[in-house]
């Protein structure tokens, strides 16, 4: 009876391996990288074969729900899945790829001039219908916390999902929040950093910034532009000593 129990359970097991491979060599198929050949555009696997045959103008890489930007030498961009076929047509004047919250950054122009002067930046959904109307002057992707930069009448300030201002347009410059919650920021000349209401959380005394990395410190440039590291309390973590910073601190994976 112990014998026949035993070869049942094997068999389950069988199965399940068959059924439900493991999610180390799924990953792996999933994998899927942009390259470029003879002028054209499409995406390798981890074998370095064409997943995508090099067949266009331009593209970005997938987000998570499975779907690339991607141009034809007309300019236009729409949105291809993992066969290489378009799920939305080529009909903006530019896309980025999907955000975490299921919409993406896009832009029209005002014909016939395809100049920046004229685009309008909105986001669409994964129908490539419009959920946020092309009316910006400029807009970034959203951010993990869902507010995404936008500049109007030459100011910067962040929207929510529905386009609405959920922090004014006051800002000369800004950038994206990091994980902590704060978000670079410039107003007359120097960085700073704000909360999710808009209020500065660290004054503006900094000539650079950069984003806050996982391990909560920010590189950022002091008055006599020597680089070092702040808390996000906007103390001297690391003091500015150093001549140059490309980025701030990333993870090793050790």
């Amino acid at each position: 009876m112990r014998v026949q129990n035993f070869f049942f359970v094997l068999f389950c097991v069988v199965c399940l391996v068959y059924i439900f491979p493991c999610s180390t060599s799924a990953s792996q198929d999933n994998y899927l990288a942009a390259a470029e050949s003879n002028g054209k555009w499409g995406f390798i696997d981890t074998k370095g074969e064409w997943a995508i045959p090099p067949k266009f103008h331009e593209v970005r890489n997938f987000a998570a729900n499975g779907l690339a930007p991607a141009a034809r030498s007309s300019g236009k961009w729409g949105f291809i899945n993992t066969k290489g076929e378009w799920v939305i047509p080529p009909k903006f004047d530019g896309a980025e790829a999907f955000a975490d919250n299921g919409l993406a950054l896009a832009f029209t122009t005002d014909e016939p001039a395809l100049v920046i002067a004229e685009r309008k930046y909105g986001f669409i959904d994964a129908k490539g219908e419009w959920v946020i109307p092309p009316k910006f002057k400029i807009a970034r992707a959203f951010a993990a916390n869902s507010f995404a930069s936008a500049k109007n009448d030459g100011k910067w300030g962040f929207i929510n999902t529905k386009g609405e201002w959920v922090i004014s347009p006051k800002f000369d410059e800004v950038g994206i929040f990091a994980a902590n919650g704060l978000a670079s920021a410039k107003n007359e000349g120097k960085w700073g950093f704000i909360d999710a209401k808009g209020e500065w959380a660290i004054p503006t005394k900094f000539n650079q910034v950069r984003l806050f990395a996982a391990n909560g410190l920010a590189a950022v440039a002091s008055d006599g532009w020597k680089y070092g590291f702040i808390n996000a309390k906007g103390e001297w973590a690391i003091p500015p000593k150093f001549d140059s910073m490309v980025r701030g601190f990333s993870a090793t994976g050790q």
